[in-house]
């Protein structure tokens, strides 16, 4: 867990994210989207946020996702592969490395 600056709208705050090296994408929470000014009538399936120089859009979790998901605030794999663009393959090759050599 992290506190991680994120841009939404023109607007910036430090928001607690999850960092999940497992999901394939970036989530945010209505609750998140709410300290942005950003009301649920206005929401759509995604939002672009802005990481540093890096913009994605981020999968909002909703009221209709399963409920330990809920007000959760996720990186995932898509930003992290853009924010650390040299780390995902150092990893994944430390990783094939050494289950070959077990």
């Amino acid at each position: 867990m992290m506190l991680v600056a994120i841009e939404i709208r023109g607007k910036s705050l430090y928001v607690p994210m999850l960092c999940d090296t497992g999901s394939p994408k970036t989530f945010i929470s209505l609750t998140a989207l709410k300290q942005f000014g950003i009301s649920e009538e206005s929401i759509v399936e995604h939002v672009k946020i802005k990481v540093g120089q890096s913009s994605i859009r981020a999968t909002i979790l909703d009221d209709n996702c399963p409920i330990k998901y809920r007000g959760l605030n996720i990186i995932g794999g898509d930003l992290l592969r853009q924010l650390l663009p040299d780390i995902v393959p150092i990893l994944v090759s430390s990783i094939n490395n050494k289950n070959k050599n077990d």
